[in-house]
């Protein structure tokens, strides 16, 4: 060891040279001040410094960029701002709820930063969970949301608001419906396991369904598979094989008209008869029996998801109790166990345990405003302008039913006629019509009339091919939901929606093919709409006649729903306004007229009305079952009643009494007609063919066998 001195880590001086010891200020020959020098780095330092790091994280920045969409759905939970859709619609829930007023107090406001998650995966499925912080008048506390969607609008499949006590309040709990009639009570339902089937709830069932539904089920023994059910190949059961094992083990239920049997196995099935891949349920209502196969609703992984296991099943049980025995159609609301698609356990777990769905309580209405731009002057060329009105006509051929007013013992007067359109706004009427173009029954009927300088009519229509939920629920409508609908990009065409199905046709006469240039013509009718105009008036759209009176629609480039385009205001042509007031889902609340008469509709979670009420307090009562068909009208001396067979309407009772009876072909088109007085009109129809679909003669046979032929046009 040495105990000398390295020279290296002496310094010189700047001026004379002078060698200077570490740490010297100043140059002790010359008194020159020694500047500090900052120690030299190693290489190795050189290469770790900021500015190779700061570049070396631009780097992995930029390659990261293509996979953020993968890393962001492995990281389990982030922070939403409050601003979120779901956290804002979840809290419009929580306020909507009328016992959160005692939870926490109303309003209920979100916190700056909810934590949570929403993804989405290659398929199309998305998925969100949210914790939201809440503030209450009363309290503070927790809004736990949990919903997914698929090929629908975000549904919440769970949303429970927690105050800072721990008491819980669940949101999506079942809640008396003021517009529902029962199930029908006249039946008796069985469950039947077949082969070993263990896990999965089944005698839970019956207790569950008398306490939800008041429906009464009864678990039967277990039934052995025979091989004859079997097909080897695919591995597979076969549906139509397990019905007839299931009639063959109980002989006596299978001849009992009031008896249902709805099996359940664990293995896999196919329908033989379309020979699918596979199949989630299958029914067959004439045989009165539904099968429903577990497999490919197993939770991965099953330890710790056994209840979610049994909640999957439960509900296929359901919807295969919808079909088999009361007959209900496909629902639109993804909440319904009755969801017109069935993708498997992800639509599974949005459905909840309701045949009718839990409507708004639970769907996101994804309605939002698009276009805003201001109109611009329209160039319409003299060749489109002129046209020769007095050639229009229009009508088309028609058998209608008028009923006699408030005479229930007159017999309907029916005529062999031709209609047109109409909108049912400002007259009372209470007719059936069988529209002979396509073979569809219409009924429109006037429940309420305020007389008045406009006067005010609260007309619903119904029209049996019509196929959707509006506000007087499946294939039903109100007159004043009058709603726009047409082509874009380019805007060449558009169809005013009347209440009854049918549909005003504007083709557009100006140059263009944008909109805000648009200037739209019905020239098909010879109606007050003949020579009208739909224009776009910078928020919305004016349908304007040519004596001057005005209809405003909103603007609805992304309606998800009829309602969403629906009518905002009437004007005469006197410049006197009718007011409809609408809610935030675009549902009519109340129609005031000049005079200041009104009135107004109460609506349920489904959006339908439930209760309409003059401002002389006569009300009008609305009942529908739970596949959203209006069964009952009570009206002002009168109680209406309506059956279905599916989404045909099959025969009308007033007060007890039957009206009318329908039947129809194989097609859906309306077959025959029969009036309690025993009158009897068939209706056969001669397609085009080269288009089977389209009716070019319609022949009607009256009572007295007297026929009568129209020619149906193309147009």
């Amino acid at each position: 060891m040495s105990d000398g001195v390295d020279s290296n880590r002496f310094d010189r001086c700047s001026n004379c040279g002078a060698m200077l010891a570490p740490g010297t200020k100043q140059c002790p020959g010359c008194g020159t001040p020694v500047v500090e020098q900052k120690p030299a780095h190693s290489p190795l330092k050189r290469l770790f410094g900021w500015r190779h790091i700061r570049h070396l994280l631009i780097v992995l920045i930029l390659l990261m960029l293509p996979h953020v969409p993968q890393v962001q759905n492995l990281v389990p939970v982030r922070l939403l701002f409050w601003t979120s859709p779901l956290v804002l619609e979840a809290i419009t829930r929580a306020n909507e709820h009328p016992e959160t007023e005692a939870l926490l107090g109303r309003p209920v406001n979100a916190g700056w930063l909810s934590r949570g998650y929403v993804w989405s995966d290659e398929t199309g499925w998305s998925e969100g969970k949210i914790w939201i912080p809440v503030d209450g008048v009363k309290s503070t506390g927790t809004l736990y949301a949990r919903g997914g969607q698929a090929d629908s609008p975000w549904v919440f499949s769970e949303l429970r608001l927690i105050s800072e006590d721990g008491r819980v309040l669940d949101l999506l709990a079942p809640i008396a419906q003021p517009s529902l009639v029962s199930h029908k009570s006249n039946v008796r339902i069985y469950i039947v396991p077949i082969g070993g089937v263990q896990g999965l709830g089944l005698d839970e069932l019956p207790e569950f369904y008398r306490s939800r539904h008041g429906i009464s089920v009864q678990l039967l023994d277990p039934i052995p598979l025979e091989p004859k059910a079997r097909n080897t190949a695919r591995a597979q059961l076969i549906f139509e094989e397990l019905i007839e094992l299931m009639h063959a083990r109980y002989p006596q239920l299978a001849k009992d008209k009031s008896a249902f049997l709805i099996g359940v196995t664990d293995e896999d099935m196919y329908i033989q008869s379309v020979n699918w891949n596979f199949a989630y349920t299958a029914h067959d209502p004439p045989k009165r029996a539904g099968v429903v196969s577990s497999v490919r609703f197993i939770p991965n992984p099953l330890a710790g998801n056994e209840k979610l296991l049994r909640a999957r099943i439960r509900k296929m049980v359901s919807r295969t109790m919808g079909f088999v025995v009361f007959d209900l159609p496909r629902s639109n609301d993804p909440s319904s166990v009755m969801y017109r698609d069935l993708y498997g356990s992800s639509s599974a777990d949005l459905m909840s345990d309701s045949f009718e769905g839990l409507g708004a309580r639970a769907v996101v209405n994804e309605f939002r405003s698009a276009h805003g731009m201001q109109p611009v002057q329209a160039e319409i060329p003299p060749e489109a302008a002129n046209f020769d009105y007095s050639k229009v006509d229009g009508y088309y051929p028609c058998l209608r039913i008028t009923k006699a007013k408030n005479a229930a013992s007159k017999a309907a007067d029916v005529k062999v006629t031709k209609c047109v359109q109409g909108v049912y706004l400002d007259s009372e009427v209470d007719e059936i019509e069988v529209d002979l173009r396509i073979g569809s029954v219409i009924t429109r009927t006037t429940d309420l009339l305020i007389p008045g300088t406009i006067p005010l009519a609260a007309t619903r229509c119904y029209r049996s091919w019509e196929n959707r939920v509006k506000s007087f629920g499946r294939n039903a409508t109100l007159s004043w939901d009058l709603y726009p609908t047409g082509s874009r990009q380019p805007y060449t065409y558009v169809d005013v929606n009347t209440c009854d199905g049918n549909q005003l046709h504007y083709e557009r006469i100006s140059k263009g093919t944008g909109y805000a240039d648009a200037v739209y013509e019905h020239r098909a009718t010879a109606t007050a709409f003949l020579g009208s105009r739909f224009s776009w008036n910078g928020n919305g759209w004016d349908l304007k006649l040519r004596d001057g009176s005005m209809y405003l629609f909103p603007e609805s480039y992304y309606a998800k729903k009829p309602v969403d385009g629906a009518m905002i205001q009437f004007r005469d042509a006197k410049a006197q306004a009718v007011k409809l007031e609408r809610s935030d889902r675009r549902t009519l609340n109340r129609i005031t007229s000049p005079d200041g008469r009104s009135i107004k509709f109460e609506h349920d979670s489904a959006d339908r009305i439930y209760q309409a009420e003059d401002d002389q307090k006569r009300k009008v009562s609305y009942l529908y079952d739970h596949g959203g068909r209006l069964v009952e009208v009570r009206g002002l001396g009168a109680t209406i009643r309506y059956a279905y067979k599916g989404n045909y309407l099959i025969n009308i009772e007033e007060n007890d009494r039957r009206v009318l009876e329908f039947d129809y072909d194989r097609r859906g088109r309306i077959s025959e007609l029969r009036l309690p007085d025993g009158r009897l009109y068939r209706f056969d129809y001669q397609f085009d063919p080269a288009n089977t679909k389209r009716i070019v003669r319609s022949i009607i046979t009256a009572p007295d066998g007297a026929t009568t032929r129209f020619e149906i046009p193309s147009n």
